[in-house]
């Protein structure tokens, strides 16, 4: 026999020793506990509709009922609607020991000859809405962990996801920096490009003004020899005409001739530095400009003393003419 099983004998012991007077006075619990047969039952006047809905539900309840002592009798009854009443409650609400006491009690009623299949049927099914709501309880604890797993793998994801997210930002601010320096390296390759272009130009209009300069020096310079060989022609005939002259006058001549040949050395040298600047005009075009000019001041120089002679030799030649005016008369 197990403990609930001695419960129940020691709880039916107490309701019979109740209803035989023993412990206490017997007329003064008899006026309060008033009972009323139903079906050979004595149950308290509270529980007359709960017993007549019993007996009408299953009026063979108790055909097999073996006790035949009243006090036995009501005191199962008791018993009964007990359990009748703890099967009606919410199985959420039924504990596994309230469950376990009920069914121990419903096997009591049974084995006294109470027909009690349709209320093993409701335990049976009572416990099995308690093991589904325990399981379903389970189960909802499960996924509470596994919802609260989630929650922190989300976390975890969101932290990292946030991190990858500033590690990213400071590569693209990094990435955006080299760019902005790749662009501003390219920008000033494309002046420095832009610049080398301009100085070429630069130096290409300076060649082709050099050049200009050169072919102006050239023909300065062939006027120059144009204008001494007509000087030497002069020279030669004035010489021829004026040999009979006094010494001086071949003397002055004389200084003429050389510096006429002085003339026609510094324009073979000019001739000479025109071919040179010709060949080397390209190398160093600051220094080439620098020669032009020098050469330009030389022929402006040379022309002046051209003149300068010519003047000279009109003034012999007038002065010869008259001599020989002079020596006719």
């Amino acid at each position: 026999m197990d403990k609930y099983a001695t419960c129940f004998a020691v709880g039916i012991q107490k309701v019979v020793e109740a209803f035989n007077g023993e412990g206490g006075d017997v007329s003064n619990k008899k006026n309060k506990n008033k009972t009323v047969d139903i079906n050979g039952f004595q149950v308290l006047a509270s529980q007359v509709t709960k017993v007549r809905k019993i007996f009408t539900a299953h009026p063979d309840i108790a055909l097999d009922f073996k006790p035949t002592i009243q006090e036995v009798k009501t005191a199962y009854m008791n018993v009964l609607l007990r359990v009748i009443k703890t099967l009606h409650k919410p199985p959420k609400s039924l504990s596994e020991t309230r469950l376990s006491k009920a069914s121990s009690e419903l096997s009591e009623l049974m084995k006294v000859g109470f027909k009690l299949d349709w209320l093993r049927l409701k335990l049976d099914g009572v416990s099995l809405e308690r093991k589904k709501i325990n399981v379903d309880g389970s189960q909802e604890r499960v996924k509470n962990l596994e919802l609260m797993e989630l929650s922190l793998k989300y976390d975890s994801l969101n932290t990292k996801l946030d991190e990858v997210s500033l590690e990213r930002k400071k590569k693209d601010d990094t990435n955006d920096s080299r760019a902005n320096q790749v662009e501003e390296h390219v920008k000033n390759l494309e002046l420095m490009e832009l610049s080398l272009k301009l100085d070429s130009l630069e130096r290409k209009k300076a060649d082709d003004t050099n050049e200009s300069r050169a072919r102006q020096v050239e023909k300065r310079v062939k006027n120059l020899e144009l204008m001494d060989v007509e000087l030497n022609k002069c020279c030669n005939s004035n010489l021829d005409d004026l040999a009979w002259k006094k010494s001086y006058d071949a003397i002055f001549f004389k200084q003429i001739e050389d510096r006429v040949m002085g003339v026609e050395f510094k324009l073979d040298s000019l001739n000479t530095k025109l071919e040179e600047i010709s060949k080397e005009k390209k190398k160093a075009d600051d220094a080439d400009g620098s020669l032009v000019q020098q050469l330009e001041e030389s022929v402006k120089n040379i022309e002046l003393m051209v003149s300068h002679l010519k003047v000279e030799l009109d003034k012999k030649k007038n002065i010869s003419s008259a001599d020989g005016f002079l020596l006719v008369d």
